[in-house]
């Protein structure tokens, strides 16, 4: 039997790596533990373990692994030299490590497109003086994920409010582009991309922080396509899937924000399910282990959509029961209700990051013409029924 090492905890992953061969689920933690599941084992490693390896790379010695597979953003480099030093296979490669830093990624993209995003470390943007300055700029960490610190400024002074208690070398920032933003999910199998979604992103107002994601809502024109491909050459994606991260003005031309060699977070992968005549998460686990599967798409007949609902007004309590989340599958077709923070929970502030959300829908309705209609309906439940205001 096969054995593989794999550094997410998403049921659907697991099990799909499983019907390759036995699973080793790794994660850092306090202290070494092993928990021996159905055709798996939930291993933890101290933390201080990823600094060094050793006993890391001890234990596994013997194991006789055919392949580490990681997605974990956290867990990147460790598992790409960890693969090296052992000698075995990975779905991991160097650039995917040194595009980390979104600064790289950024260079490499910016030389060989035409819709070029300028950006500027914080010292050089500060000193550069308020003639030369454009705003509004957005501001991000150099490595970083689930908009974590990620904020649009519209002025010096919200841009040094912002950064008083960070430190300037960690970030950098990017030109403001206006225009429509999407997610674009992809597999790359044996040089050969193929994008399977296209979705078009909700933001909570005042912030970067995604409200929901609706799949499919348009389709990419050929020369869109074709940059895309462009990008996905430049970042050096083979035997992987990828969540990239655009921007589209309103004459179609697009702009590369970022992208990751991975698939999208925010339920993103249910959302074409239906393009698929068999297991999606297998067909991930077979490209990640090296198999070059046929992908085949079919069209997709209904239309679906992730939504994070927030309160109207802070602070409010987040307070539900299993009758709440059963009502919001039967009444709107979300066949997922997945809530986030417990019941009774205080809610101060609107999202600042994907993590601070209490609440992930994912629906389905007949068309897009209903997805609108279906989300403000959505939206009135949770505010008269999920979020106290009183």
């Amino acid at each position: 039997m096969k054995n593989f090492i794999l550094d997410v905890n998403t049921p659907v992953m697991i099990d799909a790596l499983k019907s390759l061969g036995y699973v080793y689920k790794v994660k850092p933690g306090k202290e070494f533990s092993e928990i021996k599941r159905d055709g798996y084992s939930e291993i933890s490693f101290p933390r201080h373990d990823f600094e060094k390896m050793t006993n890391i790379l001890n234990f596994f010695k013997s194991r006789e692994l055919s392949a580490v597979v990681s997605f974990n953003e956290d867990t990147r480099k460790f598992w790409f030299e960890f693969a090296k030093k052992l000698g075995v296979n990975t779905n991991l490669k160097k650039v995917y490590v040194e595009n980390q830093n979104k600064i790289n990624a950024r260079q490499k993209v910016n030389s060989i497109t035409d819709n070029k995003v300028k950006w500027y470390t914080v010292d050089d943007f500060i000193q550069m003086g308020p003639e030369k300055q454009k705003f509004p700029v957005i501001v991000k960490p150099r490595i970083g994920k689930g908009s974590m610190k990620v904020h649009k400024c519209n002025n010096l002074d919200e841009l040094m409010a912002f950064l008083s208690d960070e430190d300037y070398s960690k970030f950098f920032i990017e030109n403001f582009i206006n225009g429509e933003e999407f997610s674009i999910e992809a597999m790359h199998i044996a040089g050969k991309h193929i994008i399977y979604g296209v979705t078009s992103k909700i933001k909570y107002d005042g912030t970067v922080v995604e409200a929901g994601h609706i799949s499919n809502k348009v389709q990419l024109t050929p020369t869109q396509h074709d940059e895309l491909i462009n990008i996905y050459n430049v970042l050096g994606y083979s035997n992987i899937v990828s969540h990239t991260e655009v921007m589209i003005k309103p004459d179609g031309s697009l702009f590369y924000i970022e992208s990751h060699p991975r698939l999208g977070g925010d339920l993103i992968p249910t959302l074409t399910l239906p393009e698929f005549d068999v297991d999606f998460y297998q067909l991930v686990m077979k490209i990640a282990t090296g198999h070059h599967p046929d992908v085949k798409l079919k069209p997709q007949m209904t239309s679906r959509f992730a939504l994070f609902p927030e309160p109207k007004i802070y602070p409010a309590k987040f307070k539900y029961s299993q009758e709440d989340l059963d009502y919001l599958k039967t009444k709107f077709g979300c066949y997922l209700v997945i809530p986030s923070f417990p019941s009774n929970q205080e809610i101060l502030n609107a999202p600042s990051s994907s993590y601070d959300r209490p609440l992930a829908l994912a629906c389905e309705v007949s068309s897009v013409s209903d997805i609108n209609k279906t989300i403000n309906s959505i939206l009135s439940y949770c505010n008269e029924k999920l979020f106290d205001t009183k």
